[in-house]
């Protein structure tokens, strides 16, 4: 256990002070797809079921369903539909370590080991048998860096609207300091969890919820969600998707 501890401490910078907005940098990647497969949580028992982008808790009294995001740099969110087991809910990162997996949070220390588990029915949205789609693969495998003519975001907390938001109601985007956001896209509320780390990083868990009305605003929800990449372009932020193109510009508001 202790030269287990010691390892995390060499590999995640553990002494490093880290901020509520960001996961301690790695020194190495993992791949995010790794985590793929069925999983048993050592200290609870709880069996985990991951898919590309979904996946399952189960216990004895129910099931924790939700969607994931991962990046190569090692960060981790997941966003539960309704309760989350205070371990997901806290993790930020992963780490391989031999056949296990361990998940992270916001200051690299350990919050559950997920060891491998035996394969069992798949009778929900999770199912490790999946194939990944092209979207999933480029959205968790290595991402273009910011512009060289942008500079780095500095701290992302506070307020931002669309630089083209158009609509009656404005939409806008918050990112508190505690790793949530909300926002709006001037007719429905969303949110949702987020990381950001050096060279413009960032990953974001996002709530897309459906309307009938006829809204003018900006889709706030798939820009942040799509977004691996910020850089400012003087005052206006621009989110950049894995492959490098531009998906959203905001200015603080």
């Amino acid at each position: 256990m202790l030269r287990f501890l010691l390892v995390l401490a060499l590999v995640f910078g553990l002494a490093t002070p880290a901020t509520a907005q960001a996961v301690t940098p790695r020194l190495r990647g993992e791949d995010p797809l790794a985590l793929v497969g069925w999983w048993r949580v050592a200290a609870t028992g709880e069996t985990v079921v991951i898919d590309p982008s979904r996946f399952e808790v189960r216990t004895p009294t129910g099931t924790t369903e939700g969607s994931w995001v991962g990046d190569s740099a090692g960060r981790f969110l997941a966003r539960a539909y309704g309760g989350s087991p205070e371990w997901l809910a806290t993790a930020a990162g992963f780490a391989v370590n031999g056949p296990d997996r361990v998940l992270l949070d916001r200051t690299g220390a350990p919050v559950a080991r997920l060891q491998p588990g035996p394969v069992g029915t798949v009778t929900g949205a999770a199912d490790p048998a999946r194939p990944p789609s092209d979207l999933e693969l480029r959205a968790r495998g290595p991402v273009a860096p910011v512009p060289s003519n942008l500079s780095p975001v500095g701290d992302l907390t506070g307020r931002w609207v669309p630089v083209d938001d158009v609509g009656r109601y404005p939409a806008y985007v918050e990112f508190a300091a505690d790793g949530t956001w909300t926002g709006s896209d001037g007719c429905t509320g969303t949110g949702g969890s987020w990381l950001a780390g050096p060279d413009g990083a960032f990953l974001a868990t996002a709530r897309t919820l459906m309307t009938f009305v006829a809204c003018p605003g900006v889709g706030v929800a798939p820009q942040v969600g799509a977004a691996r990449r910020i850089g400012m372009d003087g005052p206006t932020a621009v989110f950049f998707d894995a492959d490098g193109a531009p998906v959203g510009r905001f200015h603080r508001g």
